[in-house]
């Protein structure tokens, strides 16, 4: 079974996995399930899915950008138009001193 919004708010996951983001994600969440379906971001069958759908998959290259900018590979990052924020907002969030 696919864990809908509102079983997924209340789960600890979200809390390890986006750490001190969580707060800012929490907003961000909110904006996309009132906004984010009529305005195009997302589709009609991904509301109640966002946090695993959208926000959990786009945190998963957090570990990849924080490992290149530790080594000094890169020292920037961009995001060039991922649409709708992902996986950029996310990652921003996740690492506000990259």
């Amino acid at each position: 079974m696919t864990e809908t919004i509102d079983e997924l708010d209340d789960s600890p996951i979200l809390g390890e996995v986006l750490g001190d983001a969580l707060d800012k994600l929490r907003v961000f969440h909110a904006k996309l399930a009132q906004e984010g379906e009529p305005r195009g971001l997302i589709g009609p069958r991904d509301v109640g899915i966002i946090w695993e759908r959208h926000i959990l998959n786009s945190a998963a290259i957090v570990s990849f950008v924080k490992e290149a900018t530790a080594r000094r590979q890169f020292k920037t990052v961009a995001d060039i138009g991922s649409g709708g924020g992902f996986p950029g907002i996310v990652a921003a969030a996740c690492l506000p001193d990259h």
